[in-house]
């Protein structure tokens, strides 16, 4: 039987918010059709009243604020439990701060997998990164396309913007906030390895901006090495660790 996504929640957690981040959402759901929905999570309790009070929301945004705070990947349980108790939705993805959407390029869910992987952009529209060639998806199995990419040290896991999951997943999805490098990562493969059929997709709707990669500038080269090796042991693929080991090195020597 044929499964048909109605309905689409960008989850979009933020420390504090601009008044020029809060017109792009505004824009965007002005614009979206019916199946899309946006849920703000606002820490900061100042930002979050000047969201609700400034500003006049459409029915598909939906704001709220956490009674306490919450680390990066915390608040990425949080917001994703959130919205699994109190929301109707189908599928999910997340949306960060200083990125873009692109809501005309979203594909449409109609299948039965779980989990999609698509490629996305980054800084420019015209700058997709792929995950895999056509011809690879028509002819290997998704996961011989992520054996392949691993031994290559190209985990396809991440970034987490670009994936899409069905709702059904969430209760599954395990958050390891001490590897908050790659938790991202560990979600997806905590969920494969439970069974969860994963699809790669070529619908580039998200667009990321690398001048906002704020985390990342704030965590080690060491402490980066040392993740991207827990998280190798945990994918079981110790053949990938000098490729993996050598394009983090290629990386932060020349990002």
């Amino acid at each position: 039987m044929m499964y048909n996504c109605q309905r689409h929640i960008f989850l979009v957690p933020l420390k504090t918010v601009t008044g020029q981040f809060l017109d792009k959402i505004k824009t965007l759901s002005s614009n979206a059709d019916s199946r899309f929905l946006f849920l703000l999570s606002i820490q900061d309790y100042s930002s979050y009243l000047q969201a609700v009070k400034n500003y006049l929301w459409a029915k598909n945004v939906r704001i709220i604020s956490p009674r306490k705070f919450y680390d990066r990947t915390e608040h990425w349980e949080y917001i994703t439990k959130y919205a699994y108790a109190n929301i109707e939705y189908d599928t999910f993805s997340y949306y960060f701060f200083g990125d873009t959407l692109r809501l005309k390029s979203f594909p449409q869910i109609t299948d039965e997998s779980d989990i999609y992987i698509n490629d996305y952009c980054i800084d420019f529209w015209v700058n997709v990164k792929e995950n895999v060639s056509h011809k690879e998806i028509e002819k290997k199995t998704a996961n011989e396309i992520i054996c392949n990419s691993l031994l290559m040290g190209r985990p396809l896991f991440a970034p987490l913007q670009k994936i899409i999951f069905k709702k059904r997943i969430v209760p599954q999805m395990i958050f390891e906030h001490k590897n908050s490098y790659v938790c991202d990562q560990l979600i997806i493969y905590y969920l494969i390895d439970s069974g969860n059929k994963v699809k790669f997709i070529k619908s580039p709707f998200y667009r990321i901006n690398s001048e906002s990669r704020l985390f990342s500038a704030t965590i080690s080269f060491f402490d980066v090495i040392k993740q991207q090796l827990y998280l190798y042991a945990k994918l079981r693929c110790v053949i990938g660790f000098p490729m993996i080991l050598l394009r983090t090195i290629f990386k932060f020597l020349f990002n």
